[in-house]
């Protein structure tokens, strides 16, 4: 908790990134399993450096505009901090900022990863192709699947910070802070069961998919079972720790609904 009060930005960054990782290494193993093993030399390379590209552009745009949302909230946490002026208007704009950016992960991590699934096939389709009709298939479960996973995590870990941590130090500056509270929080507990449920159900439908369109011979290959094994343990270990997590969620948002 130090750490998380020394370092709100970096937090904030370090939250946004992680689950993306997880759907990287997801994304990276399917790849190799499924696509990048059945292109030509030539697709391979021009593969090699769309991804490259594609992450060049599409990671510092998502991250600058976290950043962007992150910054005027913890300018009213300073301005708490250090005692300065700040009038009621800005503080409710930081508020509503936070209580916003679990849904700017959400939105960020499907403009991110989805458009991948018909980007990637296209462009070597079109600039070293061509590709096959179950290339174009496996591309789209690979960044479907991929951008889920890291969509849901991404969207639990922000709402947590910003409902448990961040909010209730800028709610303390309002006036009327119960009816405040009850205005800009309602709708947490209702995405916040949707995005739970989301949290176990993912993994595990892409395990059952994968070993439906996995051939026998390549269930057998390690990066196969590697693959299953992180998709069955991030879903019940994603699943477990979304419950933890609503649970703080919802303890939180009761109690600051409902104080005197």
């Amino acid at each position: 908790e130090g750490l998380v009060e020394r370092y709100p930005l970096t937090t904030v960054i370090v939250l946004a990134l992680i689950p993306h990782l997880l759907g990287s290494v997801v994304n990276i193993t399917y790849n190799q399993l499924f696509i990048v093993d059945n292109l030509e030399p030539s697709q391979q390379s021009a593969f090699l450096r769309l991804v490259l590209t594609y992450n060049a552009i599409v990671y510092p745009i998502c991250l600058s505009i976290i950043i962007r949302k992150a910054i005027p909230v913890f300018r009213a946490l300073r301005a708490i901090e250090q005692q300065k002026t700040y009038s009621a208007d800005q503080f409710t704009s930081a508020r509503r900022t936070a209580v916003s950016w679990s849904k700017w992960g959400l939105i960020l991590s499907c403009a991110g990863w989805l458009p991948g699934g018909f980007l990637f096939p296209a462009v070597l389709d079109s600039i070293a192709g061509p590709i096959s009709r179950e290339i174009y298939l496996h591309f789209a479960v690979s960044f479907t699947v991929s951008g889920l996973i890291a969509m849901t995590y991404c969207f639990m870990s922000l709402e947590l910070f910003s409902v448990r941590f961040v909010y209730p130090q800028l709610l303390a500056e309002a006036s009327q802070p119960v009816r405040r509270a009850r205005d800009e929080l309602r709708s947490v507990p209702r995405r916040l069961a949707a995005v739970q449920l989301l949290s176990g159900s993912i993994p595990l439908l892409a395990a059952v998919m994968l070993l439906s369109v996995g051939s026998a011979e390549v269930l057998q290959w390690f990066g196969c079972r590697f693959l299953l094994t992180t998709l069955i343990c991030a879903g019940m270990v994603g699943f477990g720790l979304s419950l933890l997590a609503a649970g703080f969620i919802n303890d939180t948002v009761r109690a600051l609904m409902q104080r005197e």
